[in-house]
Formats: C-alpha cells, sequence, structure tokens
C-alpha cells in the first residue's frame, strides 16, 4: 500500500530487514549460471587495477558460485565479468583469477 511506502516500508518487505518475522539473508545472483543464492554461497570478484581480485573490496562485485568451475568457465565465455563489473577485464586477468580460485 501506498501509505507503507511513504513511510519507508516496500510493499514486497524486501527493503526491510525483517519480513514476517524471518531475517532477510542478502540474496545475489551467480554471473556464470545465474542461480540466485545467499552471499555465504558465493564469491565476490571486484576489479582492482586491471586484476580481478577474490572477496571484498570498494566499487562494482560480480558474484560467482563457489568452487564450481562451470560457472566460472561459463562467465568468462560469455564476457560476464566485464559486464557485472562495467570494466575492460584482459583474458590473462581471468585466466590469473581462475588459477586463484581453483589451483590450491
Amino acid at each position: 500500500n501506498i501509505g507503507d511506502r511513504r513511510a519507508g516500508g516496500c510493499a514486497r518487505g524486501r527493503c526491510g530487514r525483517v519480513l514476517r518475522g524471518h531475517p532477510i539473508a542478502p540474496v545475489r545472483t551467480c554471473v556464470g549460471c545465474r542461480r540466485r543464492a545467499e552471499r555465504s554461497e558465493l564469491v565476490r570478484v571486484t576489479v582492482a587495477d586491471g586484476a580481478l581480485v577474490i572477496g571484498g573490496g570498494p566499487g562494482r562485485g560480480a558474484w560467482l558460485c563457489a568452487g564450481r568451475r562451470d560457472c566460472f568457465e561459463t562467465a568468462a565465455r560469455r564476457s560476464a565479468f566485464e559486464r557485472a563489473l562495467r570494466a575492460c577485464v584482459g583474458p590473462d586477468a581471468i585466466e590469473a583469477l581462475g588459477r586463484r580460485l581453483f589451483d590450491r
């Protein structure tokens, strides 16, 4: 209802921290498989000085399913990192990210 929105609420309950007594967990979308999941199931990737960095940091981020090589490969093939980060990401940066994610 419009009165709820003016008071700072949201008709669908997305703006508040609690919906019907249950805490709302932040939901993000994987840039590879487009699956929606909680932040705890995904890895955040940012760009700094032309390199892709894993973890937090200021600015735009791209989310990727943790431990899923197929999601990473799909995102790289579809140029999803460039689109999500709104930055030029070279193939060397993507390859280096893949090594950091999966060659442990």
